[in-house]
């Protein structure tokens, strides 16, 4: 399977600039983060106050950003 390591746009907003890959500790506070087990997921980053105006949307979680950018690319398009 090639993998396309480069993001596509958001499919619910169409945004590009906003769409990052996240880890869970990163997404939810580092609080949370037990140190065992790190996720990734791609996000279309909704946080103004840090200048992106995505729409919030995001892809499955997956044991690395690799995956994560599989997965958020390989979705069906409309």
């Amino acid at each position: 399977m090639e993998t396309n390591f480069k993001l596509l746009q958001c499919p619910f907003c169409g945004k590009t600039e906003s769409v990052q890959v996240r880890s869970m500790s990163q997404m939810i506070g580092d609080e949370f983060d037990d140190g065992l087990y790190e996720s990734y997921a791609v996000v279309c980053n909704a946080n103004e106050s840090a200048g992106f105006v995505g729409c919030g949307a995001k892809g499955g979680y997956a044991d690395s950003k690799l995956e994560a950018i599989s997965k958020w690319n390989m979705r069906k398009e409309l």
